[in-house]
């Protein structure tokens, strides 16, 4: 018999207190943003390519804060290389990840680029996930969700999102969906490989994924883009 959404929850408290996340959590740079560029400002709310530097540098440019907010939720469509590129990164830079209900995505890149003893997987959240990410969020930087739904449940009900982004506040983290996702989400990415450099006519071998990523939010007049070059 599996665990209850209760035992899941104790689990992951106790597994965050071993990392350092709930309240012990150290602060990194200021509360509001986890990932900004220095370059961000000039680009911001004008719906202009941020060009095609890597990662989180090059998205923070395309961004309407020049950054992911923390206490905020993010929308995100389904595309493996753009997320693990996006942990890499994090991890990297010392932020926590959780990765829930994802038990097929490939974290070797992790553990070559990033710092893998910063990412909690939850592979099987479940028959309540939201529960499972609504307590990640007090202590992770970054929970990313996927659930699985039909079309007519891609959104969460307002009573049922409510407690969520009730904790999402009170949190550090920036909470991306994929999949279903809470009405009140700030961002939408749509990110799409759009090339594999390396590969000729015939010839060749890959030597990373381009991922074009478009931002859509209240905030701006136009979608923003930008190309985020995935090793």
């Amino acid at each position: 018999m599996g665990q209850s959404v209760e035992d899941r929850v104790a689990a992951l408290r106790a597994q965050m207190e071993k990392m350092g996340g709930g309240s012990a959590l150290p602060a990194r740079g200021p509360k509001q943003h986890v990932a900004r560029s220095a370059e961000s400002g000039a680009e911001q709310g004008n719906g202009k390519s941020s060009g095609d530097s890597g990662g989180q540098a090059a998205l923070a440019g395309a961004l309407p804060a020049g950054g992911l907010v923390r206490g905020s939720a993010v929308r995100c469509s389904e595309c493996p290389a753009f997320i693990i590129e996006l942990v890499c990164q994090a991890t990297e830079e010392g932020y926590y990840v959780a990765l829930v209900g994802w038990p097929e995505l490939a974290l070797a890149q992790v553990c070559e680029r990033g710092d893998i003893s910063k990412v909690v997987a939850v592979p099987d959240p479940g028959t309540d996930p939201w529960a499972v990410s609504a307590t990640l969020v007090e202590g992770m930087d970054f929970v990313i969700q996927r659930v699985r739904a039909a079309s007519q449940q891609r959104v969460l009900s307002p009573a049922r999102a409510r407690p969520v982004a009730a904790r999402l506040r009170q949190g550090r983290a920036v909470l991306i969906t994929v999949g279903q996702h809470v009405p009140s989400a700030a961002l939408r990415l749509d990110a799409q490989v759009e090339s594999y450099p390396g590969i000729g006519r015939g010839c060749g071998r890959i030597r990373g994924v381009e991922v074009r990523v478009q931002v859509y939010s209240k905030y701006l007049s136009h979608p923003a883009q930008s190309v985020v070059r995935c090793a």
